[in-house]
């Protein structure tokens, strides 16, 4: 990857930040496959700009709030790494769960191709949506 791609994460990142889905969709490749990893009550891969808006809307119908404070971008060779922390308050129940998140993400001139993202404790979710396994 390069410094052009990880300034392209870091304007996604700050277009998520301050609600500008548009802002994000229009980053991403229309084939992007994303990837929450598994446990997850969002797990799942989603395609294109409408599988992010199908996963935000899903986020959204889980959670209360779903935020990310703390994020950092990273250029590690074949792919842009990002840190952050993910809070997330259930609607079920109004619990909350924050824990570090790592994404890996693939851009495509200049856009995003694919992205994986991975929780540190998945297993913590059972609280906020225990009904969703």
């Amino acid at each position: 990857m390069s410094e052009k791609d990880v300034r392209v994460m870091e304007e996604f990142f700050e277009s998520f930040a301050n609600g500008d889905i548009a802002g994000c969709m229009s980053r991403m490749h229309e084939d992007c496959v994303l990837v929450e990893s598994g446990g997850l009550p969002h797990s799942g891969t989603y395609v294109g700009a409408q599988g992010f808006l199908e996963l935000v809307t899903k986020i959204g119908e889980l959670f209360s709030t779903a935020t990310l404070t703390d994020c950092t971008v990273h250029d590690a060779g074949e792919f842009v790494v990002a840190r952050m922390t993910g809070h997330f308050t259930s609607r079920a129940n109004g619990l909350t769960v924050s824990q570090p998140v790592t994404e890996h993400y693939w851009l495509t001139d200049g856009r995003i191709s694919r992205a994986d993202v991975y929780y540190k404790n998945p297993k913590e979710f059972d609280a906020l949506v225990p009904t969703s396994r």
